[in-house]
C-alpha cells in the first residue's frame, strides 16, 4: 500500500499521466465546442439569421405560420365563396352547394 515515503507507490507514476490525459480531453472538448459554435453561427448567417437572435426569429416565424394556417371561420369561408361567385369563377349551383355545406357545418 504505502511505500517508505508514505505515498502510494504506483500513484507517483500514474498521477501525471492521468492528469495529462484529463487535461488533453478537456482541451479537446473546449476546442470542439468552439468549432461547433463558429460553424453553427456561419450556417445561421448563410441562412439569413442573426445567431444572437436566431431562436427568437424562428419562434416568430413559427407563430406567423400557425396564424396563417389557422382554420378559417365560417364567415371567412362564406366571404371567399361570395367573392368567387362575384368574380364568376364558380357557377351559381356550385355556390349554392358550397354555401349549404358550410352552413351545415355550423
Amino acid at each position: 500500500m504505502f511505500n517508505q515515503d508514505g505515498m502510494y507507490g504506483q500513484m507517483d507514476f500514474w498521477f501525471p499521466i492521468l492528469t495529462g490525459i484529463v487535461i488533453i480531453l478537456f482541451v479537446l472538448a473546449a476546442v470542439f465546442i468552439v468549432v461547433s459554435i463558429v460553424r453553427n453561427s456561419a450556417a445561421a448567417r448563410r441562412q439569413g439569421y442573426d445567431p444572437m437572435t436566431m431562436q427568437t426569429d424562428i419562434v416568430g416565424q413559427f407563430g406567423q405560420n400557425l396564424r396563417a394556417s389557422a382554420p378559417k371561420t365560417s364567415q371567412e369561408r362564406l366571404d371567399e365563396l361570395e367573392a368567387l361567385r362575384t368574380s364568376q369563377k364558380i357557377t351559381s349551383t356550385e355556390y349554392d352547394d358550397a354555401r349549404a355545406r358550410i352552413l351545415r357545418e355550423l
